[in-house]
């Protein structure tokens, strides 16, 4: 492998496997070799340590669906040599209690931890684009601490679609101050949700964005929001809106109380 890897390009990726873990090498547009991990061979291990390099090449990439529905899998160590977590990559291993993600990692993909029941804790990167719904399901989760949007978001700078949905555990999340929009569904259902911090970056709350958590008592929200859009606080029946006084926030807020879109209680400044 070592001279097929430093004398010839890859027509296609090779395969191999090293743990129970499969991976393969290919090459990127530039010709440099990498590594991406494809699927958990034996779906019966609990505990996996991914390893840094196989024929030492970098493994940068876990790939898409590749340890989906492993319900037996409680831990995973992620060495730092890894730069993105794929779509579904987590998704369904409902035993996953806790994972820490290393600062290598750059881009986490949609649905990476979708209903991970069991995990309560996770360690995120200081810095990384995050997909959308990636703990959508995960009613273990309690608390989160959201890293700084990276320099290359390319305007993508809201709380995804569906990003902590259902998450029925979550008691606080803390925001990045470059957020701009709460996106569609983002805390949908988050029903042990009493408070959150909204950046004055924000200029928008999504359709249902928070709707259904009834457990949030009080929100205030910045003079620069100038979109909330339908029942994005529906079922938050105990919630305080504190506002600027004339600004769209107020106004907003109280057509959709006549609407019966939402049933909060408007406090001005």
């Amino acid at each position: 492998m070592a001279s097929l890897r430093l004398n010839i390009a890859l027509a296609e990726p090779v395969v191999l496997s090293k743990d129970q873990i499969s991976y393969e090498i290919g090459t990127d547009w530039y010709g440099n070799y990498e590594v991406y991990i494809t699927k958990l061979l034996d779906t019966s291990l609990t505990d996996i340590i991914i390893s840094a390099t196989i024929e030492d090449i970098p493994v940068l990439f876990i790939g898409a669906e590749a340890f989906k529905n492993c319900t037996n899998l409680t831990s995973v160590v992620i060495p730092d040599s890894v730069t993105s977590i794929g779509e579904s990559a987590f998704l369904g291993c409902t035993n996953l209690t806790s994972i820490t993600i290393p600062d290598s990692v750059t881009y986490i993909g949609a649905c990476a931890f979708e209903k991970c029941t069991n995990l309560t804790y996770v360690d995120l990167p200081e810095v990384a684009l995050l997909d959308a719904a990636i703990f959508y399901g995960c009613s273990s989760l309690k608390n989160i601490e959201l890293p700084k949007l990276p320099e290359f978001t390319w305007g993508m700078t809201s709380i995804g679609t569906r990003m902590f949905s259902g998450c029925t555990s979550l008691t606080s999340v803390t925001l990045p101050e470059e957020i701009t929009e709460i996106g569609y569904m983002a805390f949908l259902n988050c029903s042990s949700l009493t408070s959150i911090e909204i950046p004055d970056s924000v200029t928008a709350f999504g359709e249902y964005a928070f709707d259904g958590c009834k457990s949030l008592t009080s929100i205030e929200i910045p003079a620069s929001v100038t979109r909330i859009y339908v029942n994005a606080f529906g079922g938050c029946d105990k919630l305080k809106c504190i506002v600027t006084k004339g600004s769209y926030a107020e106004t907003r807020l109280k057509e959709g109380i006549k609407k019966k879109e939402w049933n909060v209680t408007v406090v001005t400044k």
